[in-house]
């Protein structure tokens, strides 16, 4: 256990270490900064943590979301992992995305699931609507509650295509109390990319050991509004204690599957 914590731990730092390295370069080329204010904004982003928890209100990706009757005043909170340079080789079609879509008084953050990328032709089941392909850096989201009309659900129904550079990032986690949580279900490769995140925020190796939870919480601390969703402007580093028993089995991460909304 303590090797596969080890190469976590490793894997974790790489994909800390091509963050900060990403976002020092976009600074070096396009803010004319020095090498050495360069530098530092590495060094700075490597320090920054991966994630942010985030409250979600919404009904648009019931049932995989907020499909309990206490969700419509206490919501879900929400492990998001933050992307940096969002695109096809980041976010892929399955996954659960938190997007910043643009309103006439300002902007909006909507939790959906990206369900087509550039390229692909999207055709209605009006007939008089024409095919179109999605253009060039941007996707197509939806939420997945089928039962609201597509105005209520604010996709890209509403939107239209969606750019990547949008994409605030994808969520890993939901929890609505100490008894109902669970990792969310998203493509296979992003899973496979953001397990080392998963099991050292959790601080538990994420195989089919199983484990018993126990529930500490989230922050609530620094928390503000924005539309249908509240958000903390900090990253929590230790959201759920985990006690190791290995006679209970689990699934990869535990025993329910929820997405996001």
């Amino acid at each position: 256990m303590s090797f596969k914590l080890s190469f976590s731990h490793l894997r974790y730092s790489k994909t800390k270490l091509v963050d900060a390295a990403m976002t020092a370069g976009k600074a070096l080329l396009f803010d004319n900064l020095s090498l050495a204010e360069a530098s530092n904004v590495m060094k700075t982003e490597f320090e920054r943590p991966l994630t942010k928890t985030v409250t979600f209100l919404s009904k648009a990706m019931a049932p995989t979301l907020n499909d309990h009757p206490a969700s419509d005043t206490k919501g879900e909170k929400l492990l998001l992992r933050t992307l940096v340079d969002p695109s096809q080789r980041s976010v892929y079609v399955g996954d659960v995305v938190a997007v910043k879509v643009p309103l006439e008084t300002g902007e909006k953050v909507l939790v959906r699931r990206l369900v087509a990328q550039e390229g692909d032709e999207m055709i209605s089941d009006d007939s008089e609507d024409e095919p179109f392909r999605i253009p060039r850096d941007h996707c197509w989201i939806l939420g997945d509650n089928e039962d609201i009309p597509y105005q209520e659900a604010e996709d890209s129904r509403t939107h239209g295509p969606v750019p990547y550079s949008s994409i605030i990032g994808r969520v890993l986690y939901s929890c609505r109390s100490s008894t109902d949580h669970g990792s969310v279900e998203n493509s296979e490769d992003a899973m496979e990319d953001d397990q080392p995140i998963l099991e050292q925020t959790f601080n538990f190796p994420g195989s089919t050991t199983g484990a018993r939870l126990a529930y500490t919480a989230f922050s609530n601390s620094n928390v503000t509004l924005v539309e249908g969703c509240t958000e903390t402007n900090h990253t929590v580093g230790r959201l759920f204690y985990f006690i190791w028993k290995e006679s209970i089995s689990c699934g990869s991460v535990c025993p329910m599957q929820k997405t996001v909304s």
